[in-house]
C-alpha cells in the first residue's frame, strides 16, 4: 500500500522548442536570447496576413525513436510526432528503462493538448473539397483526436498505461504537471510522464488568430517581434513545440539511484473574475499555489511569468504579482521566455518548468528577451538583456488561457 503525502520530484526532461531541439540547446539559447521566431515556411504566406511564427527547425522523428518503432509520417500528426520525440528525450534523461516502467504499470501519461492535429484536419478537408469523400485518408479518424498524442506515446513505450489528456488551453501542459504532482502526492502511484504538446502553425489557425488581434502578424525583424513587458509590445507570436517531464515520488527515484532534479511542491488553479481584465485571476492561482505548498509570498525567489507580450495581459500579470507580493514584488526576479520561443500553447508549461529547473541547477535566471523600453505599468525586475547570477531556492511558474483560466506551479531546489 503506497503512503500518501509522498514528496514529488522531477527526474527527466525533454523539449522541442523553436529555439532548440535538445535540453542543452534550449537552455543555452534561452540564456543567450537566441530567438526561434522567423518567417513561416510551413505554407505559402503570400496571401496571408500572418507571416511569422515560432517553427520547430530540422525535425526528423527518426532521430528520436528506436529502429523497432514502425510508423509512417503521413499517418501521425505533427503534434504527435513532437510528443513522441520529447517523451523519448525525457525518459532517456531520467534513466528509466522498459523494465523500470513496467514496474509502474499502468504507467500514467498526463498530456496537455490545445490545438489537436490541425495539420491532418486541414489536409483532410482539402482532400474532401478537391477530390471527394473517397479520397479522405482513413487514418484521419484516429490520428486527429486530442488523445492521439498520449495513445501513440503509449504504443511506442510498449507498456500498459493510464492515459489522460488535458485541454484547458495554454495552461493545460502545466495542469498536466500539477495533476501529476497530486497523483503521486496522494499515493495513487509513484511515476507519471507528463507535459504538453502543440503544433498550431497551419493556414486556418494562423488566419483565425490574426483576426483576434492578439498576435504579431508580421515584423521587419521577426526575432524581436515578441516583447514581453516592453512598452512597444503589440502582441504574442504563435509557436509550436513539446515539453515532457518524468515525475516520480522521491522514494521511487532514490530507490532506483536516480538523481532528482527539483521538487514540485505547490499547484494552484483559478479563473479570471467576471468583468476583470484578462489574466487578473493569476493573483488567485498564485495564492492557491502558495497555500497548497504551505508557503508565504516571502518564500518565492523567482517567477517565470506567462508574459506573452500582450498589451493588456502583461500589465494584468504585473498587477497580480504586485497585489500578492506587495513591496517584495520589486525584489523578485520576473522573466518571460516567450520573446524568443513565442507562445507554444500547451507546450509552454513544460518549457517554463524546464527553465526553472535549469535555473536552480545552474544558478542563473534567464533574461526577458527584447525588453528594451520600460513601461510605467510594467515596473518589476524583468531581468533585461543578460542572465542574472542567482540560484533560486523556490520558483513560481504562471500561465494564462484565452478563456480566462490561470495556473501556477511552484518548484523547490533540491540540495545534494
Amino acid at each position: 500500500m503506497k503512503k500518501p503525502n509522498q514528496r514529488v520530484v522531477i527526474t527527466g526532461m525533454g523539449v522541442l522548442s523553436p529555439n532548440g531541439n535538445s535540453l542543452d540547446a534550449f537552455w543555452q539559447n534561452t540564456l543567450d536570447c537566441v530567438s526561434g521566431i522567423g518567417a513561416i515556411t510551413r505554407f505559402d504566406t503570400s496571401d496571408f496576413p500572418v507571416k511569422i511564427a515560432g517553427e520547430i527547425k530540422d525535425f526528423d522523428l527518426e532521430r528520436y525513436v528506436p529502429s523497432s518503432y514502425q510508423f509512417k509520417k503521413n499517418r501521425i500528426a505533427l503534434n504527435v510526432q513532437y510528443g513522441i520525440a520529447a517523451s523519448q528525450m525525457a525518459i532517456r534523461h531520467s534513466g528509466l528503462t522498459l523494465e523500470m516502467l513496467k514496474k509502474h504499470e499502468p504507467v500514467p501519461l498526463f498530456i496537455g493538448v490545445t490545438s489537436s492535429a490541425l495539420d491532418m484536419i486541414e489536409t483532410g478537408k482539402d482532400a474532401l473539397t478537391k477530390k471527394g469523400p473517397k479520397r479522405v485518408s482513413p487514418f484521419l479518424a484516429l490520428g486527429c483526436h486530442p488523445h492521439a498524442v498520449a495513445s501513440e506515446i503509449s504504443r511506442l513505450l510498449n507498456v500498459n498505461s493510464l492515459r489522460t489528456t488535458f485541454a484547458s488551453e495554454c495552461p493545460c501542459g502545466l495542469e498536466a504537471i500539477g495533476c501529476a504532482m497530486r497523483h503521486i502526492h496522494s499515493g495513487k502511484g509513484e511515476l507519471v510522464i507528463c507535459g504538453g504538446v502543440d503544433a498550431p502553425i497551419t493556414p486556418l489557425t494562423m488566419s483565425s488568430f490574426h483576426l483576434t488581434g492578439m498576435i504579431v502578424s508580421d515584423s521587419p525583424d521577426p526575432k524581436t517581434s515578441g516583447r514581453p513587458f516592453d512598452m512597444n509590445r503589440i502582441g504574442g507570436v504563435v509557436s509550436e513545440g513539446a515539453s515532457i517531464i518524468t515525475v516520480e515520488s522521491l522514494h521511487a527515484a532514490l530507490n532506483r539511484n536516480a538523481t532528482p532534479l527539483a521538487e514540485i511542491i505547490g499547484f494552484g488553479i483559478s479563473s479570471d473574475d467576471v468583468g476583470a481584465p484578462s489574466a487578473s485571476g493569476l493573483y488567485h492561482s498564485m495564492k492557491n499555489a502558495l497555500d497548497d505548498a504551505g508557503l508565504l509570498p516571502a518564500d518565492i525567489d523567482y517567477i517565470n511569468a506567462h508574459g506573452p507580450g500582450h498589451p493588456v495581459i502583461d500589465v494584468s500579470e504585473t498587477n497580480s504579482i504586485k497585489k500578492l507580493f506587495g513591496k517584495r514584488a520589486y525584489q523578485i526576479p520576473v522573466s518571460s521566455i516567450k520573446g524568443i520561443t513565442g507562445n507554444p500553447f500547451a507546450a509552454a508549461g513544460g518549457m517554463q518548468t524546464i527553465i526553472c529547473v535549469m535555473a536552480m541547477l545552474h544558478g542563473l535566471i534567464p533574461p526577458t528577451a527584447n525588453f528594451e523600453t520600460p513601461d510605467p505599468e510594467c515596473d518589476l525586475n524583468y531581468v533585461p538583456r543578460t542572465p542574472l547570477n542567482f540560484a533560486p531556492e523556490i520558483c513560481m511558474i504562471n500561465l494564462h488561457g484565452m478563456s480566462g483560466g490561470n495556473i501556477s506551479l511552484i518548484l523547490k531546489r533540491l540540495v545534494p
